[in-house]
C-alpha cells in the first residue's frame, strides 16, 4: 500500500501489488524510492518455492508519482534454496540502481534464522522501461540479512552493509560506483564484531553534495555501541567515529543530512523496562547539536525500524507501534532547527 502527505494531510492508502504466496517478514521491509524524473519504485518479496524456501524481488515502477503501477520488474532467479531481499534504490543518471542480497549454496533452508548458507551482494540498473542490465556480484560473501543502504555522491553511488569477513567478524563495509565502475569492497570501520549469525542490524547512509555519512550498530567486546562516520570527499575517506549511543542501544539506525555539515540520527535505545526512539543532530567535527527521545519504543521485533524523511524544513520520522492486530502506524514531524 502507498499513501502521499499532501497539504490537506494524508491521501487514501492505495494498493500497489497484492498476493497470497508473499515472503513478508519484520527485517525486509517495503520502501518507496522516488526518482529525480518523478518515477517510484518498490518492492516485495515472492515466494516460488514454499518446500525449500525460495523466494525472489520484484520490482514495481510507477512513472507518475503512485497514481498507476506497471507490472512486476522480475529480478527473479529460481535456483532451489536462492532467496532474494533487503533492497536499496539509487539514481544513476536516468537509470535506477538497485542492490541486494541474494542467498547462494548452503544447507536446506535460508531463512533468516538459518545462518550457515553464502550470502553475497548483487546489483543491477533498471530503466524507464523496466529493462534490467549491468547485474553484476559486488561482494561475494556478506551478512545474512542486515538491510543495505545506498546514497547518490556525485558521478555515482556509494553502498554499505554488514560484511561476513573470516572468523565471523560482522563488520560494515561499503563500495563506491564511479563512472559506472564498482570499488572492490572496503571496510568502514574495524569493530571487530565476532558473532555466529546475522544481527538483523544494518547500516544507513545519506550524502549532501561532498558529504557522505554512515551510522550503524555493533557489539563487539559485548558492548553495544551506535557509531557515525563522515566523509568529506565522497566516501574516498571517512574521518574518525563519533559515538551517538546513550550506553544501551539497539540499534536499528537511520540518518539523514541536513546540509553539507549536519547530520540527523535515529536510534533505539534499551531501557530498564522498556525502550526509546532517539535522535541527534550532529556537526562532522563531532560536535553534538541537539540531543532527545522522540518516543518511548517497545524493543521487540514487531516494532520494526524507524524510518526518516525530509521535506523542505521539516524532518518526519514514522515506526511501527505495538504488534499483532494492535499494530499502528506512527509518524511524528518538526522544523529543522537553525543552526
Amino acid at each position: 500500500m502507498v499513501a502521499t502527505l499532501e497539504e490537506k494531510g494524508w491521501t487514501i492508502p492505495q494498493e500497489v501489488a497484492q498476493g497470497k504466496d508473499w515472503f513478508v517478514n519484520w527485517a525486509d521491509f517495503p520502501n518507496i524510492f522516488a526518482m529525480p524524473d518523478g518515477r517510484w519504485l518498490t518492492f516485495y518479496l515472492p515466494i516460488y518455492d514454499s518446500k525449500d524456501y525460495g523466494y525472489n524481488i520484484a520490482v514495481q515502477q510507477s512513472k507518475n508519482k503512485g497514481q498507476e503501477w506497471g507490472a512486476p520488474i522480475t529480478l527473479y532467479r529460481n535456483t532451489p534454496n536462492t532467496t532474494q531481499g533487503f533492497v536499496s534504490f539509487f539514481p544513476v543518471n536516468d537509470q535506477t540502481g538497485i542492490a541486494w542480497l541474494e542467498a547462494v549454496g548452503g544447507g536446506d533452508s535460508h531463512s533468516h534464522d538459518d545462518h550457515g548458507h553464502d550470502m553475497i551482494v548483487r546489483t543491477a540498473m533498471i530503466d524507464g522501461n523496466g529493462k534490467v542490465s549491468g547485474e553484476q556480484i559486488l561482494d561475494d560473501q556478506a551478512c545474512t540479512c542486515c538491510q543495505t543502504d545506498a546514497a547518490a555522491i556525485p558521478g555515482g553511488a556509494i553502498l554499505v552493509y554488514r560484511d561476513r569477513l573470516e572468523g565471523e567478524i560482522r563488520d560494515i563495509s561499503y563500495v563506491r560506483l564511479q563512472n559506472g565502475v564498482w570499488s572492490t569492497p572496503k571496510l568502514l570501520h574495524e569493530d571487530n564484531w565476532e558473532i555466529h549469525g546475522c544481527p538483523v542490524n544494518g547500516p544507513a547512509i545519506d550524502a549532501f553534495a561532498n558529504t557522505v555519512a554512515v551510522v550503524w550498530h555493533t557489539a563487539s567486546n559485548n558492548e553495544p555501541r551506535v557509531w557515525l562516520k563522515f566523509s568529506q570527499d565522497s566516501g574516498e575517506n571517512f574521518d574518525t567515529p563519533i559515538r551517538i549511543d546513550l550506553g544501551n542501544p539497539l540499534g536499528r539506525v537511520d540518518i539523514l543530512m541536513l546540509d553539507e555539515e549536519y547530520a540527523i540520527v535515529s536510534w533505539i535505545e534499551k531501557g530498564d523496562a522498556t525502550g526509546s526512539l532517539n535522535i541527534k543532530i550532529v556537526h562532522r567535527d563531532g560536535e553534538i547539536f541537539t540531543s532527545q527521545a522522540v518516543s518511548a519504543f517497545e524493543p521487540i521485533r514487531p516494532t520494526g525500524f524507524p524510518r526518516m524523511a525530509k521535506q523542505g524544513n521539516k524532518i518526519y520520522i514514522t515506526w511501527t507501534e505495538g504488534a499483532g492486530e494492535k499494530a499502528t502506524i506512527k509518524m511524528m514531524s518538526a522544523a529543522i532547527p537553525i543552526i
